[in-house]
């Protein structure tokens, strides 16, 4: 694992800016940034999974409604 993402992944756990920062060497505002880019993405991919689940439960619906009608 690289060094940045070693940074991000102990921000999201929940650990304080001055650590990583002290321990791996990056600057606060970095730290910062990097730790806000990664949560933007995160819920972004949430919101995508959420989103195709939708879509798949749509689908079944008309696919279920299709059965119906022939049966």
């Amino acid at each position: 694992m690289n060094r940045k993402m070693e940074a991000v992944l102990r921000l999201l756990q929940g650990k304080s800016l001055d650590t990583p920062s002290r321990e791996l060497g990056f600057e606060i505002y970095r730290l910062d940034e990097w730790q806000r880019k990664a949560l933007h993405v995160i819920d972004s991919a949430l919101k995508v999974r959420q989103g195709e689940a939708q879509r798949c439960n749509l689908n079944r619906n008309e696919g279920l409604k299709t059965i119906d009608h022939h049966e």
